[in-house]
């Protein structure tokens, strides 16, 4: 019984509002302008700029726009409405950009997880209650300035090591 009064039960209804809103995001058509703002970058930066911008704005997305669940599932829509794109056109993404693109994602997302806020993550948000129960004050800004510097690090190591993948891959699949 103490373990049950432990359970983030309180997050569930959290966690499942992020698939309702991205699919009302889905319905009013901002996924589609966001996949066509991507398909713009990509085509103007390539892999290596679908792979920095990706990174990028799933980090960033993890810390103001929910929690790395809620990234994870705008994303994967964006990156799906994307591939649609493509195929409506007549086109096709190149595997070694679209494989690129996934994997930077799943980087960043869970890199973003602990970066800037604690709200990143459910998991940031139960060790900061976790924290409180035990009278341990860790503040926003403190997470922050202790995260950040490791975050920037870990992600420009963790996306050249996926540039260099792509690149010596013979069809550009990570395996």
């Amino acid at each position: 019984m103490a373990v049950l009064s432990h359970l983030p039960l309180a997050l569930i209804p959290f966690a499942f509002a992020m698939f309702v809103l991205v699919q009302a995001l889905v319905s009013k058509h901002w996924v589609a302008t966001f996949a066509y703002g991507w398909k713009h970058w990509v085509d103007k930066t390539g892999v290596v700029g679908g792979i920095g911008g990706m990174g990028f704005l799933s980090v960033v997305l993890c810390n103001f726009a929910g929690t790395n669940i809620g990234t994870t599932i705008l994303l994967s829509r964006v990156i799906q409405t994307w591939e649609e794109i493509h195929r409506v056109g007549g086109s096709q993404i190149d595997s070694r950009t679209f494989w690129a693109t996934v994997y930077s994602m799943a980087i960043g997302v869970n890199y973003g997880a602990f970066s800037a806020a604690f709200s990143a993550s459910l998991a940031g948000l139960l060790w900061r209650d976790i924290l409180a129960r035990k009278d341990i004050e860790v503040t926003n800004l403190d997470f922050a300035r202790f995260n950040l510097p490791i975050i920037s690090v870990s992600m420009i190591v963790g996306l050249a090591v996926l540039t260099i993948q792509v690149h010596i891959t013979p069809d550009g699949t990570v395996s």
